[in-house]
């Protein structure tokens, strides 16, 4: 049976505010793809683990650390998609 997006959202989550990488890099699929708005300085498509930990550099990088909050996520019903909405302080 599939992971409910929402469980790996959060499991993701934990293993980046540990600064796990072993442990974040066996969350993300190979066929991983985020998409980023190109409005974005890290605007783009970033696929598989290294894909996702070059995004996050990017993303510290631009927010000046890894010291982020997830405020709101919403799931569909059938658990195979996550929105959330992440405030970075």
């Amino acid at each position: 049976m599939m992971q409910k997006a929402i469980d790996l959202y959060f499991a993701l989550v934990d293993a980046l505010k540990a600064e796990d990488e072993e442990r974040t890099r066996a969350l993300i699929a190979p066929d991983f793809v985020m998409h980023e708005d190109e409005s974005m300085p890290y605007g783009g498509e970033y696929r598989g683990p290294d894909g996702f930990f070059a995004l996050i550099a990017k993303v510290w990088g631009t927010w000046g650390g890894s010291h982020f909050e997830p405020l709101y996520q919403i799931a569909d019903p059938a658990g195979t998609k996550v929105c959330a909405v992440v405030r970075f302080r």
